[in-house]
């Protein structure tokens, strides 16, 4: 005979299952299978876990095959992988004087957010310059996004701090200012 255990609480994309804790009759030798992702341990009815694929998603059928002599027994049970979400940050610079307006969006509806200031909206303001992070939530699978604000973003949108003796430092967006700086004579660039 073969038990495939209780049923496992669902998992996120990438995530090990619980052991399944299935059992097979005494002599036989057991194997799990099926899904998308990798087996740990699937010669042992009980102990064997199972991690989700990166790109599996929803309800999946695992299968306990017992085999004893010329006999073979199947069994399932299934467990379900939620998605993790994939999370950006999509940023308005002109919006709002004196600050950038970040906006969250995940792959996943219903996604809850937490930012790295602690706001738990799907957008905010930042007036200081640094590197702004935001964990998005969906059925319990979580992923993380940052975005790096820069100092001439937030003092007035417009990048137009740019000092040509450091560009590296600045942000050059002003088509004027990128002729301007860019510019060889006798060249076209």
């Amino acid at each position: 005979t073969a038990n495939a255990g209780s049923a496992i609480p669902a998992i996120c994309q990438g995530q090990t299952s619980a052991a399944m804790g299935g059992s097979v009759s005494s002599g036989a030798t057991a194997l799990w299978s099926g899904g998308a992702g990798t087996w740990n341990n699937p010669n042992n009815a009980s102990t064997a876990t199972y991690r989700a694929g990166a790109s599996e998603s929803g309800p999946v059928t695992l299968t306990l095959t017992a085999t004893l002599g010329s006999c073979v027994v199947t069994t399932t049970k299934t467990i379900t992988v939620n998605p993790t979400p994939v999370v950006t940050i999509l940023a308005d610079y002109c919006s709002v004087a004196g600050s950038v307006e970040l906006f969250a969006s995940s792959s996943v509806p219903g996604t809850t957010w937490v930012w790295g200031n602690g706001a738990t909206t799907s957008s905010i303001l930042v007036n200081t310059a640094g590197l702004i992070t935001v964990t998005g939530t969906a059925n319990g699978c979580s992923s993380i996004a940052s975005l790096s604000v820069a100092e001439e973003l937030v003092v007035d949108g417009s990048f137009t701090n740019f000092n040509p003796a450091n560009p590296s430092a600045s942000f050059i967006t002003e088509y004027t200012q990128n002729q301007a700086f860019f510019t060889v004579p006798g060249t076209s660039l």
